[in-house]
């Protein structure tokens, strides 16, 4: 993988009881994981204790990737999202994250700062919406027939 990459992945705890797995994301998403981070935590410590919860929470990271948190499920989902017929829908490519996991985030916070600073990474910056809608990034899917899907089809 490139130098514009950063994975994340689970803690995986020794005694074989931790998730194992990681996704690969690039430092302009990484950015935009971090500036909303804030956000993530407040909605992910709403629902702790709750067995249902309002919290309702998508945001688009970039390209085709979002982070989500929905309701009944204590856990941060970075997933790459597709557009079929009746809209979005998420797809297995991406991570879910414990919350005790989205915490570690902000461990390395500096760290990242740093790597973005030396790296030069930025976020798009658009004049207009007519801009924005033409970046491919920023706007990845095409029109959208629906909203993204509530299911768990991850």
């Amino acid at each position: 993988m490139g130098s514009d990459v950063i994975r994340i992945a689970h803690d995986y705890e020794t005694d074989g009881t931790g998730k194992r797995g990681s996704h690969s994301v690039s430092l302009r998403q990484m950015m935009k994981i971090m500036s909303i981070l804030p956000q993530l935590r407040a909605a992910l410590t709403e629902m702790e204790g709750k067995s249902e919860s309002s919290v309702h929470l998508m945001i688009h990271i970039g390209n085709k990737l979002h982070a989500r948190i929905v309701a009944a499920y204590t856990c941060l989902n970075i997933r790459k999202f597709s557009q079929g017929t009746k809209g979005l829908f998420a797809t297995k490519d991406g991570i879910a994250l414990r919350a005790g996991e989205v915490l570690k985030l902000q461990a390395h916070q500096q760290d990242l700062a740093e790597l973005f600073k030396t790296a030069g990474t930025t976020e798009c910056a658009h004049h207009n919406s007519e801009q924005e809608t033409e970046c491919t990034y920023c706007t990845p899917y095409k029109t959208t027939s629906g909203s993204p899907s509530d299911s768990d089809d991850y």
